[in-house]
């Protein structure tokens, strides 16, 4: 007895260390699984970089900026020094339809899935580093097939118009059939619609010199083994964020086995621990989420190094990323909470009804069985022995025995 009361303590003390343990590990736990579905999710860094990118208005910004203040002229052939000048009359609605025009439905997602896709696929592979490729063929084939007109008549509309001297030099050009002058004004008909076919054909000529593809693709600074070893710390990383929950369940398991022996003590050993690590993870969330916008107000400066459009996109990036691990973080706390809340609950809901209902099982069986008088015992009268029949005695013997 002595022996077996000694382990029964020991197996407590232990599961009582497991029980702690898991309230402590539970926060990292799901935080790291959150981070993990994110992180190292194609699906959701695409849709995240996309929102990023289409839902903060940071594209069309950066486009802009790329397309209105330099020179896109490739190679300073056809066109050289035409665009910043012609464009430069365009409003800002003008400018944002003209970019619409330029880019199709739908590519910016299929670029950004592309290069999330060859990034991921980098880090399993053996490759030195990703090639990311920006493919360009949809966008010419959008211009080409008509969309080079509606944007050289967008931009000859927003010409100012032009001056008689300046009129007067178009007719003399025409009259002597040569090449038409013109500066950057907005003609009469019929100079109008040869101004959109210079400018229709200037813009032809572009896209038709420019390439169908980009690739971004530099070389590494790193030897080949200190990037290997790089991404096999990647690779470690994305397996304990992805699989480090299951210690959370095993440590559960453990404790089963040594202390849990009845329902009331499943409510004591698994309900009390799920709630308090329930707890502890959604308090984690929230700290998280506050300590992250002191983390990033204080790094600003170093993401403006960057470049503003290209810090804004960062930033836009990281706070959508975290905000969503911190949801996802959270959520997952209250239902740990509210699970392990159930278990104590229904635990100490059946313990009391079992035995009230054995109590009132007892109570019945009393009620339907009355008790009997005792029989009274005489001392020294020996117990009566039933008379032995004469006429039984006297007959012969019948049967196998006659």
């Amino acid at each position: 007895m002595g022996s077996s009361g000694c382990s029964k303590q020991i197996f407590r003390v232990i599961a009582l260390l497991l029980a702690v343990l898991f309230v402590i590990t539970l926060p990292f736990t799901v935080t790291s699984q959150s981070a993990s579905q994110m992180i190292f999710s194609p699906e959701a860094v695409t849709n995240l970089v996309s929102s990023s990118l289409l839902g903060s208005g940071l594209l069309e910004r950066y486009m802009l900026e790329t397309v209105f203040q330099g020179d896109l002229t490739p190679g300073g052939g056809a066109g050289e020094g035409v665009f910043t000048e012609a464009l430069q009359y365009l409003s800002p609605a003008e400018r944002q339809m003209m970019i619409q025009q330029i880019i199709p439905a739908g590519w910016v997602e299929d670029q950004i899935s592309t290069s999330v896709v060859s990034i991921f696929r980098w880090i399993d592979d053996e490759r030195p580093f990703p090639i990311i490729t920006l493919d360009l063929v949809p966008i010419k084939d959008r211009l080409i097939d008509g969309g080079i007109e509606d944007i050289a008549d967008t931009v000859v509309d927003s010409w100012p118009s032009c001056s008689p001297e300046q009129i007067n030099m178009m007719r003399k050009a025409a009259v002597r059939g040569g090449d038409l002058e013109f500066d950057i004004c907005e003609p009469p008909e019929p100079f109008r619609t040869r101004a959109v076919e210079i400018v229709s054909i200037t813009f032809y000529e572009w896209v038709r010199e420019s390439p169908s593809s980009i690739d971004f693709q530099e070389e590494p600074d790193e030897s080949f083994e200190e990037i290997m070893a790089f991404k096999e710390q990647i690779r470690f990383l994305r397996a304990i964020m992805r699989f480090g929950w299951f210690l959370p369940i095993a440590l559960l398991g453990l404790i089963m086995v040594l202390s849990i022996r009845s329902l009331r003590s499943l409510g004591s050993w698994w309900g009390i621990p799920m709630t308090l690590g329930g707890i502890m993870t959604s308090i984690a969330a929230l700290l998280i989420s506050g300590r992250w916008q002191e983390f990033l107000a204080r790094n600003s400066p170093f993401l403006r190094e960057s470049g503003e459009v290209i810090a804004q996109v960062a930033k836009f990036a990281l706070n959508e990323l975290i905000d969503s691990i911190v949801g996802r973080t959270f959520f997952f706390g209250l239902v740990i909470t509210a699970l392990g809340a159930g278990i104590f609950i229904i635990s100490r809901i059946i313990k009391r009804d079992g035995m009230m209902e054995v109590d009132s099982q007892s109570t019945d069986a009393s009620a339907s069985f009355p008790s009997e008088p005792e029989p009274r015992s005489e001392v020294g009268v020996p117990p009566s022995v039933p008379p032995i029949s004469q006429d039984d005695s006297d007959e012969p013997p019948s049967g196998i025995f006659g």
